[in-house]
């Protein structure tokens, strides 16, 4: 588990930190080895992009004609985050919500193209079956000449019943027995995978067998929730609470409270104190999208490799320098997130 500051534990030169799993074979060796994985879940998501370009305005409404170009698919989400773990050759375990591909009439090719899609990134998928048919959360971004025109989301968010609720959250704990978890990511864009009941019981559990759970809340009543180690609201999801930071941090008592705030950069809070602060890594801003997956990722990846909540914050925060220069859900490379994290033990002085 992390501590806020612990002054007996050396810097670290920067040659010294390392990754624990350096190959993508290893990580699959060690997860069959019973090594230590990270567990994701919560909304799997298909970021679509479009890119064409514009040259005029359509005669029938004021509106761009668009000449299709290229087109591209990526993971969104939780999906996402899990993708960043893979790509750091962690085992990464995906808990998620699905559908029955045999009995799904509708949206069974859809959820065949996720699972692919999933197992490319050398992701261990833990699908949850839901009662009923259900569209992957899928956003349809359309570019023309480098600009983003309109996003189209399809989506249906149909939250389980409180029965199919505990059978998730058994299925959950079983992992732990087939798995050894010692860090546990909850992606929740409120997309009717988590639910604030489902959480506070995975947390809780979590807290019981001494696993770090970190949290990046979509709904006002986060702070209500028990025994999260770490959670990740950004600006607006902090206003939504219609809280300010320290009182939401009040309210959660020990979870770290890691409040991103764009260009301002990140606030940690704790017990309703401010415990540390760092700026922005400046770069060109190319485009946005996926950039709170990617210092979800870096949290439980840092975490995962013992580094402080101060220096998992820094990395977080400058691999975030890294996926702004992309358009779409950029996963970053091993080697990038390498960077990140010693980039962190540079710049972090006790």
């Amino acid at each position: 588990m992390i501590d806020v500051i612990d002054h007996a534990r050396p810097i670290l030169w920067e040659s010294e930190v390392v990754l624990k799993i350096e190959t993508k074979e290893g990580a699959q060796k060690q997860l069959q080895n019973n090594s230590a994985a990270i567990l994701v879940i919560g909304d799997a998501m298909i970021d679509e992009h479009l890119f064409g370009k514009t040259t005029r305005i359509s005669p029938e409404a004021p509106v761009p004609i668009i000449q299709h170009g290229e087109e591209r698919k990526q993971l969104g989400g939780a999906a996402n985050v899990a993708a960043h773990i893979a790509s750091a050759n962690i085992p990464c375990i995906f808990v998620y919500k699905s559908v029955n591909f045999a009995e799904s009439i509708l949206c069974g090719e859809h959820h065949k193209d996720l699972w692919a899609m999933i197992n490319r990134q050398n992701i261990t998928p833990e699908p949850l079956q839901h009662q009923t048919e259900h569209w992957v959360t899928t956003k349809k971004r359309i570019w023309s000449n480098g600009q983003q025109i309109c996003r189209i989301d399809i989506e249906n968010i149909d939250p389980p019943t409180a029965l199919v609720e505990n059978q998730w959250f058994q299925k959950i704990v079983e992992l732990f027995d087939k798995y050894n978890i010692n860090t546990v990511i909850l992606s929740d864009y409120n997309k009717g995978t988590l639910t604030d009941n489902l959480i506070n019981m995975i947390a809780s559990y979590c807290k019981e067998i001494n696993v770090q759970t970190i949290l990046d809340p979509k709904r006002p009543s986060f702070p209500s929730l028990k025994n999260i180690t770490v959670a990740k609201p950004n600006r607006r999801e902090i206003e939504s609470t219609n809280c300010a930071p320290h009182k939401c941090s009040t309210i959660m008592r020990d979870t770290f409270l890691v409040n991103t705030l764009g260009k301002d950069g990140v606030t940690v809070w704790q017990r309703g104190k401010c415990i540390f602060s760092h700026p922005t890594v400046a770069e060109e801003v190319v485009d946005v999208c996926g950039c709170g997956d990617t210092v979800m990722s870096l949290l439980g990846i840092s975490l995962y490799n013992n580094l402080s909540i101060q220096e998992s914050v820094i990395a977080a925060n400058k691999a975030a320098s890294y996926t702004i220069k992309h358009i779409g859900s950029y996963c970053l490379t091993y080697d990038e997130i390498l960077e990140s994290m010693k980039y962190a033990k540079k710049n972090f002085n006790i």
